[in-house]
């Protein structure tokens, strides 16, 4: 057979092609091999939208497992109201171990630069007691804070009711405070820096534990040049032992701290198993 001849130069060609299929196939058969190869091995995911990591994890960590400690209501009736719901919440064991558990506490500090420091007028160790306000009820009776203070402590937050953070604020005080230290005679008063009329308008969205007043005589200038808000724990004097000039959730975590650090000074200091009966 030549090799010119019609015929050889035909299977010449054939065989041209499937060799040039074969090798594709081949060479697709390997990429996908190394394709599910790449896919099988873990990633580290870099994705900008990643949530960052809090450079506050450990104050993020203490709000969770305060709000974790907050009594749920699945025992109280849903048709009841705020004040029931508070009162039932806040009855029960009276075992103060409870409030340090699975929780630390440490030292609480006033940590604040001078120039917010110098917009307290009144700092740790001043007295509040003397100061006056309005009752937020029909009878807006004026009183000085000594009525209203606790046995042990006692949480006071000035606020302006009239925004909606100072609103939340207050509110978060039946959680946060009320329901968890009210049985170890820790008071919670809030004073809403304005009018009266504000004041007695919000009454009903917060239990009656909690002391609502106005600081109708303006008392608050003498006590902060700032606006509110402004969170003090005083004793059972009405010295303050604590304050704070913002509302926050690092805020909330350092409040809950002074609370407990506070109350395991006086426990621990109660003296006989009788007088430590008195918590």
């Amino acid at each position: 057979m030549k090799l010119d001849s019609p015929l050889v130069i035909v299977l010449v060609l054939v065989g041209v092609l499937l060799h040039a299929v074969g090798c594709n196939e081949s060479t697709s058969n390997t990429t996908a091999d190394v394709s599910v190869e790449h896919d099988a091995k873990p990633r580290r995911i870099t994705s900008p939208s990643d949530p960052p990591i809090s450079d506050d994890a450990e104050t993020e960590q203490r709000v969770v497992e305060l709000e974790r400690e907050i009594p749920t209501e699945q025992s109280t009736p849903a048709d009841s109201t705020t004040e029931e719901r508070a009162v039932s919440r806040s009855s029960g064991s009276s075992d103060f171990s409870s409030v340090l558990k699975n929780s630390d506490v440490r030292v609480p500090q006033v940590l604040l630069s001078k120039a917010y420091g110098d917009t307290c007028l009144r700092k740790v160790g001043d007295s509040l007691a003397e100061y006056q306000f309005t009752t937020a009820d029909a009878d807006a009776r004026l009183q000085s804070l000594e009525s209203s203070l606790g046995a042990k402590l006692t949480v006071v937050v000035f606020a302006d009711l009239e925004f909606a953070p100072s609103e939340e604020q207050v509110r978060r005080l039946e959680q946060d405070v009320f329901v968890k230290y009210g049985r170890y005679d820790v008071a919670v008063v809030a004073v809403h820096v304005g009018d009266i009329q504000r004041a007695q308008e919000f009454r009903s969205q917060i239990p009656s534990g909690i002391a609502l007043l106005a600081d109708t005589e303006n008392a608050y200038e003498s006590i902060s040049t700032m606006k509110p808000p402004r969170t003090f724990l005083l004793d059972s004097s009405g010295t303050i032992v604590w304050l704070d000039i913002e509302y926050s959730r690092s805020e909330r975590v350092s409040l809950d701290n002074a609370i407990r650090f506070h109350l395991k000074q006086l426990f621990e200091t109660a003296g006989s198993p009788s007088d430590r009966d008195w918590f």
